[in-house]
């Protein structure tokens, strides 16, 4: 196993562990949506929040995580890049290839923290009496998620812009 594969591994199997962690102090029926002044407008049993979540967590960034692989793999006929013939002259493909799949496994490291934090947000929001998301929290958390993403596309079209 590579050692992509096992940080990936760890990563995802330590997100599984937080979610039933923290599950553990969810009441039986869970506050799991909010309206956009923070209030509590669903609910959802316990056990098929956490089901939910931990298919969320595994499937989404397992799916990121495999393009990041098999795209080293593709036929150049299916990779689509601006000067896709520099890009993927036999000496430059693999540099090529791995910066992809490096900003893939930041985008995906990326999307699990964000949902390590919506989670923990859905726990406190449940805590408290009526349930209530913590609006500052939720828009940040999500806020930093998309510049990060943005800030990696950007690194992307940098990247495969120019010719050099």
């Amino acid at each position: 196993m590579s050692d992509r594969a096992r940080n990936f591994l760890i990563a995802l199997m330590a997100t599984a562990l937080f979610i039933l962690w923290r599950s553990q102090s969810l009441p039986e029926r869970v506050a799991s949506h909010f309206d956009f002044q923070g209030v509590a407008d669903g609910f959802i049993a316990r056990r098929a929040l956490v089901v939910l979540l931990l298919a969320l967590a595994m499937f989404g960034p397992s799916i990121l995580f495999a393009v990041g692989t098999f795209a080293l793999k593709l036929p150049d006929s299916l990779i689509n890049l601006p000067n896709k013939e520099y890009w993927l002259a036999p000496e430059r493909r693999a540099g090529s290839l791995a910066f992809f799949q490096r900003v893939l496994d930041r985008m995906t490291l990326s999307l699990l923290l964000l949902l390590v934090l919506l989670f923990e947000e859905v726990v406190r929001a449940n805590r408290r009496e009526p349930p209530r998301l913590d609006e500052a929290y939720f828009y940040v958390g999500l806020g930093a998620f998309l510049l990060f993403q943005a800030v990696e596309v950007i690194r992307l079209r940098r990247r495969f812009r120019k010719v050099r």
